[in-house]
């Protein structure tokens, strides 16, 4: 029996100290009727209380995370899964991009996501 071609994807933020949160709910991580702004300060509040607990700095290591799942008329399935590193910073910075581009720094560009050009950021 053949069936029609199915594609599914999701992504999000997963920050290893939050046990990969928020993951599937980034985009209402901090409630329903959130925006990218309350999304970033819940985070960062979030890796700020466990560092206060912990008495110690955390690692804040970090990746945008995306996954596709494929599902062919034979019922052939096929699975991909792409990341992106970094690491969340206590501050937002920079107007580009959406979501978590503003806590979300990487190293090598020495900038957030937000203050990155689209460019920049597509390249990682």
């Amino acid at each position: 029996m053949l069936f029609p071609i199915s594609l599914a994807d999701d992504s999000g933020l997963v920050v290893d100290a939050l046990g990969e949160e928020p993951g599937v709910f980034s985009a209402r991580y901090a409630g329903p009727l959130c925006d990218d702004h309350a999304n970033n300060l819940k985070v960062i509040e979030c890796l700020q209380q466990l560092e206060s607990e912990r008495g110690q700095t955390i690692d804040r290591q970090a990746a945008f995370v995306c996954a596709l799942a494929l599902v062919l008329s034979d019922g052939e399935r096929l699975l991909a899964e792409g990341r992106c590193q970094g690491r969340i910073i206590d501050e937002e910075r920079g107007r580009n991009g959406f979501g978590y581009d503003a806590i979300f720094f990487r190293d090598d560009l020495a900038c957030t996501f937000g203050e990155a050009t689209a460019r920049q950021k597509n390249e990682r």
